[in-house]
C-alpha cells in the first residue's frame, strides 16, 4: 500500500517536471528523471543501507525504460555479480599487462 502511494506522488511529480519546458540560447528543453527508491525499514534501517539500496534502483531505472524503481534484493545481488566481473576483469588485465612489460625488458 504504501508503494503506491509513494508511486502516485512520482508519477504526479515527473509529470510536473515534463510539463514545463525551458529556453536556452533558442532551443527548447523539457526535464526528465530517473528514481532509485529505498523505502524504510524494509529496504535498509539506517541512511547508508537505504542511499545504497535507492543508488542500486537507480542504476536499474537508468538501465530499464522505466522512470522509477523501488529497490528490489535482486538488484543488488546483480550490482555486486558486475562488480566482481569488473574486478576479475581489471585483475586479468593488469596480470596480462605486467607479463608484456616482463617480456619486454
Amino acid at each position: 500500500m504504501y508503494e503506491a502511494n509513494v508511486a502516485r506522488v512520482l508519477e504526479k511529480t515527473i509529470a510536473a517536471f515534463m510539463k514545463h519546458e525551458f529556453s536556452l540560447n533558442d532551443a527548447v528543453y523539457r526535464m526528465a528523471a530517473k528514481i532509485g527508491v529505498a523505502v524504510f525499514p524494509d529496504d535498509g534501517t539506517d541512511a547508508d543501507a537505504l542511499f545504497n539500496n535507492a543508488e542500486a534502483a537507480l542504476k536499474k531505472a537508468k538501465a530499464s525504460r522505466d522512470r522509477y524503481l523501488f529497490y528490489a534484493q535482486k538488484m543488488t545481488e546483480t550490482v555486486a555479480l558486475s562488480l566482481g566481473i569488473e574486478i576479475v576483469c581489471e585483475e586479468r588485465w593488469k596480470e596480462k599487462n605486467s607479463c608484456f612489460t616482463t617480456n619486454l625488458r
